[in-house]
């Protein structure tokens, strides 16, 4: 059994019908704004982009000053993301194609494009507004590692040779030539040293027996260390040195001749003075008092009375030219 609604009452719901529909044309007459947007899942929503376009105008969107306006953004994914814009302004129909690399940044570029055609001005306005200026916390960055710093050489090898001269350790003064190999740092340097007399040095005529002499020469070495004071080109230090070596003599003369070999040992103490010409070139010069630890007697064979013996106190004078490497 069907019931049937009297005809008054359809005819007021035929009537509401229209008169809704009515409303909802002059609405969207009012506004003379439609936007759409038909894109793939994973891009933004069409709220969202009109939700741009609402915030780049300042206000809700609405027709431009020229005429109503409608949109179509249609979004596509290849290569790039594209979207097509196709408008209708003031009767006016308008196509675009605009590319991104992303699908967020179609968006935002329509919404822009959107918002410029419906009130420029509005847009450059809230363009210029200064925005919020969200402090930002940076962790304190560490302290990055100080590059390495190549170590200078502090010790040089030191080679060298050069004359030396001797007091009170012969019987008369004399000159010969001396090497030495060392090390200097800083502020120190040693080094051993090593000397040869090319000639003899001859002792006085003896009364007993009656004209007896010897001739006598020294092979000297020496084991030195310094501590050296520098300033500009000069060195500056104080040293001390064991002296050791040997001592031959030769004794000429009646009643008999006869040829010995004694060690000599001292102990030195003095000065060097050294002047550095560049880098690696140095002449030093040392002058150091020499007391022997061990005075060697030369006496003829069957007499007492010593042909020589060393002098309490010596003196050595040593000069010459190093290099340093």
């Amino acid at each position: 059994m069907r019931t049937r609604l009297p005809p008054s009452l359809l005819g007021l719901c035929f009537g509401f019908s229209l008169l809704t529909h009515a409303f909802l044309v002059r609405a969207q007459a009012k506004n003379g704004f439609e936007f759409a947007w038909l894109a793939p899942e994973g891009c933004p929503l069409a709220d969202e982009v009109r939700t741009e376009i609402d915030r780049l105008l300042g206000s809700p969107a609405h027709a431009p000053a020229s005429g109503d306006l409608t949109v179509r953004a249609s979004v596509e994914h290849d290569s790039l993301w594209l979207v097509t814009l196709e408008t209708t302004l003031a009767a006016r129909n308008g196509h675009r194609t605009i590319s991104a690399t992303s699908c967020q940044g179609l968006a935002n570029a329509t919404a822009l494009i959107v918002a410029l055609m419906i009130d420029p001005d509005a847009v450059a306005a809230h363009s210029r507004e200064p925005e919020a200026v969200r402090p930002t916390v940076t962790a304190p960055a560490e302290p990055a590692a100080p590059p390495p710093v190549p170590r200078s050489r502090t010790t040089s090898v030191l080679a060298g040779i050069g004359a030396a001269g001797n007091l009170g350790v012969l019987p008369s003064p004399d000159l010969g030539i001396s090497a030495s190999l060392g090390l200097a740092g800083p502020f120190w340097r040693v080094e051993v040293r090593a000397g040869y007399d090319p000639r003899t040095v001859q002792s006085a005529t003896m009364a007993e027996p009656a004209g007896a002499f010897g001739r006598f020469r020294l092979y000297p070495g020496a084991l030195l260390g310094c501590l050296v004071l520098k300033r500009a080109a000069w060195d500056l230090g104080l040293c001390l040195d064991f002296e050791f070596g040997a001592i031959h003599g030769q004794g000429f003369g009646p009643p008999s001749t006869s040829s010995k070999t004694k060690p000599w040992f001292g102990l030195g103490a003095g000065g060097v003075v050294a002047f550095r010409a560049n880098r690696w070139l140095v002449f030093p010069a040392h002058l150091d008092a020499v007391v022997p630890l061990w005075r060697p007697r030369f006496t003829f064979d069957g007499a007492e009375t010593p042909i020589f013996r060393s002098a309490v106190v010596g003196g050595r004078l040593t000069a010459g030219v190093e290099a340093q490497f």
